[in-house]
This record gives C-alpha cells, sequence and structure tokens, in this order.
C-alpha cells in the first residue's frame, strides 16, 4: 500500500479515472507520452547498453583472473614446482562484488537469463564445484568471498 499526502491509494483496486481531476488527467497523460517518446526511449537503450558493456567488462576480467589461476595451479603446477607433487584440485576464492557473474541469474519462472561465467568454453576443461555455505553466514557477511572447489576434468 501506497501512501500519498493526504490520500491512500490501494493498489489492488483498479483507478477509477472519473475521482481523478482534469489537471491530473492532463498531468498523467502528458507524462506518459513523454514517456513513451523517442527521447526516453533512446535515452533508456543507452543506458541498458552501457550496464550490458559493463557487466561484459566485469564478466572478461573475472574470467580471465580465475582461468588464468586455475591454469597456473592445476596444469602448469606452479605452487609445487619444486617438489614431486602434483596438485590435484584447488579452492579458488572470488570476491563478493562478482557475485553477478560467477551465478546464474534466473527470470520469475526460473528459467536463466545469463549464465554464469563457468558455462564458457575457457572453464570446460574443469569442473568447479561451489561450496556451500550457511545461510547466515552470508546475510551476516555479504561481502565474504564465495569458495569454488576446482578440478581438472579427466577425459
Amino acid at each position: 500500500m501506497r501512501v500519498v499526502i493526504r490520500n491512500e491509494i490501494d493498489i489492488d483496486k483498479p483507478l477509477n479515472l472519473r475521482r481523478l481531476s482534469p489537471v491530473t488527467k492532463v498531468i498523467v497523460a502528458f507524462r506518459k507520452q513523454l514517456q513513451s517518446s523517442v527521447f526516453f526511449e533512446k535515452r533508456r537503450m543507452k543506458a541498458e547498453q552501457a550496464k550490458n558493456r559493463a557487466r561484459i567488462v566485469k564478466e572478461d576480467s573475472c574470467k580471465e583472473s580465475i582461468s588464468t589461476r586455475l591454469y597456473q595451479e592445476l596444469v602448469l603446477n606452479k605452487s609445487m614446482q619444486n617438489t614431486d607433487s602434483v596438485i590435484r584440485e584447488v579452492v579458488i576464492a572470488v570476491n563478493a562484488e562478482y557475485s553477478d557473474v560467477i551465478h546464474d541469474q534466473k527470470d520469475e519462472d526460473g528459467s536463466v537469463v545469463k549464465p554464469s561465467i563457468f558455462r564458457h568454453n575457457d572453464f570446460s576443461q574443469y569442473e568447479i564445484v561451489p561450496v556451500q555455505e550457511n545461510v547466515d553466514l552470508r546475510t551476516a557477511f555479504p561481502e565474504m568471498p564465495y569458495l569454488f572447489v576446482c578440478s581438472r576434468k579427466s577425459f
């Protein structure tokens, strides 16, 4: 329920146009025409394109850093190079600011709108499993990094 100064509007009920004053009707019609004008449509499209570009840059930087780290550890065995040991799996931490990139974005129906970066071809040779975390911890510490257990797929 929204409250306007000295008026209470019930959103569940249909709008009664007879109760609106003529001035209000003109203002509403003008605003509706203005919002559906070419100027506002172009402005909305530019804002959406800028948001998509920012998401692509964010995806690329996250994907590049994770794939580089995984390649160095699981393929080149960088951290255990001086020993005879071979790394079978590694746990990576991804900052919480990348949560929209590392998780699938779904709509109201539950279908995937934007897939996570881990579905990309760059990660097809790795098996990446998220570490199960407590929901209470995530709400208490929203900036806590996400953990993933990564290993090479055996072909």
